[in-house]
């Protein structure tokens, strides 16, 4: 429905622009940021960049974790699987938010050695699994793309529903 006087499209006509100055905190003594610089050194060596994690989390932390893999190995005891969810037990994370598993998430035997696992490595606790690939068939387990969603411990029970859509997300 339109605003017949305008004054809404006036509204924002008028809006004075936000500065980043204005929407960041202002960061304490106490918190040390490192200033980053994207170079080609960084690129090419893969630099880590952002805030330092702290090793124990801090209660009422949410720690969300997100990775393009560039491809998860599994065989029948977890393989690449298995090594993420022990990091992610080492990090405490409680979402881990992944890319490019490149596995047909689509077939019995990926999503059973996935969720087995979970299940395996007691240190994950509560969990919920989403995989996703697209309908396409592959004659392997292999498939390019695909996403990933784990959730972990209390974050779980916030989950109301699950599911992927036909390109795979």
């Amino acid at each position: 429905m339109s605003d017949p006087s305008g004054s809404v499209q006036q509204d924002l006509i008028n809006v004075e622009p936000t500065t980043a100055a204005q929407i960041q905190p202002q960061t304490t003594q106490s918190q040390k940021r490192r200033t980053i610089k994207l170079t080609t050194e960084n690129l090419r060596n893969n630099e880590p960049f952002g805030d330092v994690m702290a090793e124990k989390k801090e209660a009422g932390t949410f720690r969300i974790w997100g990775s393009n893999f560039n491809g998860l190995n599994i065989d029948d005891s977890g393989g690449d699987f298995m090594e993420l969810c022990e990091e992610a037990t080492t990090m405490q994370v409680d979402i881990i938010a992944g890319t490019e598993h490149n596995l047909d998430a689509r077939k019995y035997y990926v999503r059973k050695i996935c969720y087995e696992t979970c299940m395996k490595n007691r240190q994950v606790g509560h969990y919920k699994l989403q995989m996703s690939s697209t309908p396409i068939e592959a004659a392997t387990l292999y498939k390019p793309g695909g996403t990933l969603l784990l959730a972990r411990g209390n974050s779980v029970a916030r989950i109301i529903e699950g599911g992927d859509d036909d390109m795979g997300r």
